[in-house]
Formats: C-alpha cells, sequence, structure tokens
C-alpha cells in the first residue's frame, strides 16, 4: 500500500511544525509496512500558490 502525505504548510525547513508532523506520519506509516512520499507545497514549483514570488510573475 502507498500514502502520499500532503504538507500544505509554505514553510520550506524540514524541522518546522509541519516538517516534523508530516515525518511522524511517515514514520508510522512505513513501520506499518505502508511506502509513503511527502508533498510538500512550498517546494512544488507551482507558480499560482508560491506567495514568496513577486506580484508581477
Amino acid at each position: 500500500m502507498k500514502a502520499i502525505l500532503f504538507n500544505g504548510s509554505l514553510e520550506r525547513r524540514s524541522e518546522s511544525t509541519s516538517g516534523i508532523i508530516s515525518s511522524y506520519f511517515s514514520d508510522r506509516l512505513e513501520a506499518l509496512g505502508i511506502q509513503t512520499d511527502i508533498f510538500t507545497l512550498a517546494d512544488s514549483g507551482i507558480p499560482c500558490l508560491m506567495s514568496h514570488l513577486p506580484k508581477h510573475l
């Protein structure tokens, strides 16, 4: 079985609260034999969701 964990925070640091929570769930699911992948919104590169880009882009 596979699971995708969606981290919707715009925080990029893995030691942020959202990063720690995502890692916790990932570790727990992997302990149950479930393959996980964490999708982090801040690293997605989707322009309309990137708040740090200038408004004219």
